[in-house]
């Protein structure tokens, strides 16, 4: 059984979360469901197709962004996500499709360290 997305998450930022110098979180950009209204409501602040986890990781002289976009193994990236990751890296950010740890720790050691 493949493991769900949610599960995934939790396990890379309570391994961000031992790296000493990185600060990462996870960002929430879905609709939240309105019992009264019986609908999905979204916040015309929130931007479409922002990534799941977005963090910091502090380097000798510089600080680096990154961020990951979590998806099931097998899962794939909305044009939304798929623009904002491009975006992200087009600025100088690092930013990842992951769908597991595995893939976090070895971008961490051959990207990003």
């Amino acid at each position: 059984m493949k493991p769900r997305e949610s599960q995934i998450q939790k396990s890379i930022l309570n391994w961000l979360a031992l790296q000493p110098e990185v600060f990462a979180w996870r960002s929430p950009n879905h609709a939240v469901f309105d019992f009264k209204r019986q609908i999905y409501r979204k916040k015309a602040a929130y931007q479409r197709g922002v990534p799941d986890i977005i963090g910091l990781l502090r380097q000798t002289n510089q600080t680096t962004a990154f961020a990951f976009e979590v998806k099931r193994p097998g899962g794939k990236l909305s044009n939304e996500q798929r623009e904002w990751l491009a975006r992200f890296n087009d600025i100088g950010g690092y930013g990842y499709m992951v769908d597991s740890l595995e893939d976090v720790i070895e971008i961490f050691e051959k990207e990003l360290k």
